[in-house]
């Protein structure tokens, strides 16, 4: 479960997409939060649960205290992937890993990054 808070929500009914600014989502499971976003703005695709953010994207697992760092953002709720093509960061504890083109699971256990790879692990 996830809950969605934002400045502004614009809804059209004329198509499935609600727009949002100043974002910032709670996500649940078990009634336990688990990890946080934040964005300046972004999108959600009623049927299809298809999810993009934009703009000082920061993700916060609060499991393992990962947190990414990106300019964009997109979830695929089919595949349950996040993804962007562009540049991101991620950390955890003392660990980072840095790259263009990211592909991860929600949990961050399988990150692929694809171009410009650094690391300290």
């Amino acid at each position: 479960m996830a809950i969605l808070t934002s400045d502004v929500i614009l809804r059209y009914f004329d198509n499935d997409t609600t727009y949002g600014r100043r974002i910032n989502v709670d996500f649940f499971r078990n009634d336990t939060l688990v990890s946080t976003l934040t964005a300046d703005s972004g999108w959600v695709r009623e049927r299809s649960e298809e999810i993009g953010v934009f703009g000082n994207v920061v993700v916060i697992s609060l499991e393992d205290s990962a947190t990414l760092k990106t300019t964009s953002l997109f979830y695929n709720p089919r595949k349950r992937i996040i993804y962007t093509n562009e540049h991101c960061r991620i950390e955890r504890g003392g660990e980072f890993v840095e790259g263009d083109r990211l592909v991860s699971d929600v949990q961050f256990n399988n990150i692929q990054m694809r171009e410009n790879i650094r690391g300290r692990l």
